[in-house]
């Protein structure tokens, strides 16, 4: 893939917030993650590739997937991130995007193995270290905002 002075290279993930269990049953409920065992909240960042935060979405409950998060976000010719993306716009996500991927501009995440396949072939398995390289910067931010700012951690 190659990419021009003019498109926009943005990565998308949420991050976890660690809550203390409400009164609230039917929030505690909505906030308690059976992956983490604890209640938590999700914040969704879009971040450029040099690390600055483009936006932080609200906190989403626990239950929500982040490819749900992201079809809620660009569904719709209303949608605010239509007016900002352009057609060939590259968005950097991971696995748990698949559903979205039709709706992004130009989807990058990493290969999986085709059905019968022991390991990927070395294609493949390039472009998907390309993809997790890229990624590091979203995991940096998130590791930044939870040391500087103590009470999101």
């Amino acid at each position: 893939m190659k990419v021009g002075a003019e498109e926009a290279i943005v990565i998308c993930d949420a991050t976890y917030i660690f809550i203390q269990k409400s009164s609230n049953f039917s929030f505690q409920k909505d906030t308690y993650s059976l992956h983490k065992y604890r209640n938590l909240l999700k914040p969704f960042l879009f971040v450029t590739c040099d690390g600055h935060i483009v936006h932080v979405y609200e906190p989403y409950s626990a239950r929500k997937s982040d490819g749900a998060i992201l079809n809620g976000l660009l569904k719709g010719p209303g949608s605010v991130w239509h007016w900002f993306f352009e057609v060939n716009d590259i968005f950097i996500l991971d696995r748990g995007f698949r559903d979205s991927i039709p709706l992004v501009y130009v989807g990058v995440m990493p290969e999986s193995k085709t059905r019968g396949a022991t390991q990927l072939t070395a294609i493949q398995a390039n472009k998907s270290r390309m993809c997790t390289i890229c990624r590091w910067p979203v995991e940096i931010v998130n590791g930044r905002l939870k040391h500087d700012f103590k009470i999101v951690s």
